[in-house]
């Protein structure tokens, strides 16, 4: 009989071991220490059952839809399912996926094993729950029990911030000159954007870049769904004064209390949905994952409402405007979708460009759609809304977006949002290293990388945090002469350093096409969602692991 221990923490554990035969498995960057203990972890294997599992879960969530339809949340002739963070299968919010990936590896490599009982530490009961479906004869034994990271109550706090702040926003909209805004621009082409998380100081979207002409026009909002950017009323009003007039089409001066009214009975009919699920289990290759998947239907319902108000003021604006094409990026979440939808529902004339922003992987399941759910015209009651066409950043991007439905794509001339490496001249210097973090991962990266850091005393590591993450993992980095936290534009450190450290940060891809060394970075059951595995050079690839 064998003991199995599987531990999620930031620093190590050490474990006191007995005759007992033990296998760990370790997710994140603590390690197990102690004699005699067997490690079961394997990058390349959860990189593969990351791979293999990936369709038949597209399959599985898009299949929970039906849900949606007897509930009959249904709006404007669509499912409001796919406007859920449930059907955009958001990985980096949520651990569904990953934790799947990572029972099934341990199954895998347990397979021939007699097991007595599992040590489960640090693992929330979602988790839990989840294994013990598995092994439902085997003794469990919880420790460090993680609290689950969403909950109703915060939820519905969080949301009746954001409907007072939009009756808010209505109020000032009235107090404010030009109640009716007139669209007088000459270019029927638009950009959709979000103000002014996106833009230059010279009033360009960084995402765009040069493809937005000098007429032609954004469609913007400040307020979005509350989850784009967080602003409070005063600010908004800031905003929303300086914003020029000319070729800038605000659409949260269309917001009415009327929007908030139908956004408040939505929220009503949502957790009246939620709370019908209480009871509901939800079952993946035999396996309850049920705390999992209502934790993301939590999530999904503030996300659906906040969608359905804000899409009122979308209406109104789209209505009052000469336009004929709209661009916009992450059409592939749930903003994007209820874009679509608006517009699709609006003016079928109105070309919808959906515009690829970012690096995608075949790993990366938030952009996979199951077979014929994707579909460009209206009804959505069983298919999720798309763009007209697409423009792909490169080939990888262009054959994922085939492989899920979309039609009508085409290469992007130029990848705008890279302008700035055509100037950079890289001098790859061996004593200087570019630690780069994405959005979600940066806490996991340093913690990981600290030893090395620690044995190349003689090479300098500069450390960028992603400009829009929460960087309060900085306070807690001790002090290390060779390790220095930065705020230099990219360009000027990609111009020196002499290899590169990430996760799934797009800066790996720039520095590939630059030809800087790059290191993957492989973190102990995490799954790896860079791009960088589907180049050649990089597949198999055990990474610089913990």
């Amino acid at each position: 009989m064998a003991k199995v221990v599987i531990y999620r923490g930031d620093i190590d554990l050490h474990l006191k071991t007995d005759d007992q035969t033990t296998y760990c498995y370790q997710i994140g960057v603590g390690k197990i220490l102690g004699d005699s203990l067997i490690n079961i972890n394997n990058s390349e294997s959860l990189d593969e059952i990351t791979l293999s599992i990936r369709d038949n879960y597209v399959e599985w969530i898009y299949s929970l839809n039906s849900l949606f339809i007897t509930s009959n949340l249904i709006k404007d002739g669509m499912s409001l399912f796919f406007l859920s963070d449930l059907s955009n299968k958001r990985s980096e919010l949520f651990d569904t996926y990953e934790s799947l990936a990572n029972i099934l590896l341990i199954q895998k490599q347990l397979r021939d094993v007699d097991i007595d009982v599992f040590e489960l530490i640090g693992l929330d009961r979602a988790f839990t729950r989840a294994i013990k479906s598995l092994y439902p004869k085997v003794i469990m034994k919880c420790s460090r029990a993680r609290p689950l990271r969403i909950s109703v109550g915060r939820r519905l706090m969080a949301d009746a911030k954001y409907f007072i702040e939009a009756m808010l926003v209505v109020v000032i909209n009235w107090c404010m000159p030009n109640k009716d805004v007139k669209d007088t621009s000459e270019s029927q082409k638009y950009y959709l954007s979000y103000y002014p998380q996106t833009f230059k100081s010279n009033l360009t979207d960084i995402r765009y870049g040069a493809h937005a002409g000098e007429k032609d026009n954004y469609l913007v909002t400040i307020i979005a769904d509350g989850m784009q950017q967080q602003v409070s009323p005063i600010t908004y009003f800031k905003y929303a004064r300086r914003l020029p007039s000319r070729s800038f089409l605000l659409v949260d001066r269309y917001l009415r209390f009327i929007d908030v009214f139908v956004g408040f009975l939505w929220l009503c009919r949502c957790y009246k949905f939620l709370y019908s699920q209480r009871d509901q289990t939800y079952q993946f290759l035999d396996i309850d994952i049920s705390s999992f998947i209502k934790q993301e239907l939590i999530h999904s319902m503030s996300r659906i409402t906040r969608l359905v108000l804000i899409s009122g003021a979308f209406k109104k604006a789209i209505k009052t405007s000469n336009m004929r094409e709209l661009v916009y990026v992450n059409f592939e979440f749930s903003f994007g979708r209820m874009i679509s939808a608006v517009v699709a529902n609006l003016d079928q004339k109105i070309c919808r460009t959906g515009f690829n922003h970012g690096d995608y992987s075949w790993r990366f399941i938030n952009y996979f759609l199951a077979d014929g759910e994707a579909r460009a015209r209206p009804p959505y009651i069983e298919h999720c809304p798309i763009p007209d066409r697409v423009l792909a950043e490169d080939e990888l991007c262009s054959d994922i977006y085939k492989h899920n439905g979309y039609q009508n794509v085409e290469m992007l001339k130029k990848v705008y949002r890279l302008s700035y490496l055509d100037g950079i001249e890289p001098t790859c210097q061996e004593e200087y290293a570019l630690i780069a973090t994405g959005l979600h991962d940066g806490d996991l990266l340093v913690k990981t990388l600290l030893p090395l850091v620690k044995e190349q005393k003689d090479r300098t590591f500069y450390l960028k945090p992603h400009p829009r993450s929460d960087k309060r993992y900085l306070d807690a980095i001790p002090a290390i002469s060779n390790l220095i936290i930065v705020d230099k534009p990219i360009e000027q450190l990609l111009a020196i350093v002499g290899r590169i450290y990430v996760t799934y940060s797009s800066v790996g891809i720039e520095g590939r096409r630059l030809g800087i060394p790059v290191s993957l970075v492989k973190i102990p059951g995490k799954i790896c969602w860079s791009k960088l595995l589907d180049y050649p050079e990089y597949r198999g690839q055990s990474g610089c692991e913990n």
